[in-house]
């Protein structure tokens, strides 16, 4: 039976330092479950782009912050 690989990763903030870090793994990992990135609804789609082979669950707790 073959192992699920998950890394969890508190972001403090997407930007480019967490990515890096998450492209780093991406051959090695099946599944990211990243918290805290304070990404809105608006600015989520960087996660959809980020790499061809992982499909994106996302949800945003921003929006209401950012009203």
């Amino acid at each position: 039976m073959a192992a699920i690989k998950i890394l969890s990763l508190n972001c403090h903030g997407y930007n480019a330092g967490p990515e890096s870090y998450l492209r780093q793994y991406c051959h090695d990992t099946d599944m990211f479950l990243l918290q805290e990135t304070w990404l809105s609804d608006c600015t989520c789609s960087v996660l959809d782009n980020f790499h061809k082979d992982f499909a994106v669950f996302r949800t945003s707790a921003m929006e209401e912050d950012l009203q």
